[in-house]
């Protein structure tokens, strides 16, 4: 029961604990397009890092490039799903995770090729 005065409105306090109980359980959740960023941008590591595997040998876009992509793409997505399945966490943020993964190769393979060449 809702009453009004003076404009404002006053709530028992038996609905108020109700709200304030779901509040409190509802998760804040990231965009869709956070997701989207996330997974373009680790596709992107990966196409770089398999551009500078073949030291530039090959044009970008070479069906040499493209398959150790999609290799790379692959074996990451699947560590990511298997990894956000292990955890338990919400499937949004697979992509994330494969961002990080995409993240610590390009960077292992980055400074190997840099102290190697």
């Amino acid at each position: 029961m809702r009453t009004v005065t003076d404009g404002a409105v006053i709530v028992p306090k038996r609905e108020g604990r109700k709200a304030m109980e779901k509040q409190s359980t509802v998760q804040a959740r990231q965009p869709w397009w956070l997701a989207v960023c996330w997974a373009v941008s680790g596709v992107g590591l990966d196409w770089y890092c398999a551009f500078e595997w073949f030291s530039g040998r090959y044009p970008v876009c070479s069906a040499h490039v493209l398959r150790v992509v999609g290799v790379f793409v692959l074996l990451y997505a699947t560590v990511a799903s298997l990894a956000v399945r292990l955890v338990g966490a919400r499937l949004r943020d697979t992509a994330a995770v494969f961002l990080f993964i995409s993240l610590a190769v390009s960077g292992a393979m980055l400074v190997h090729w840099a102290a190697h060449r």
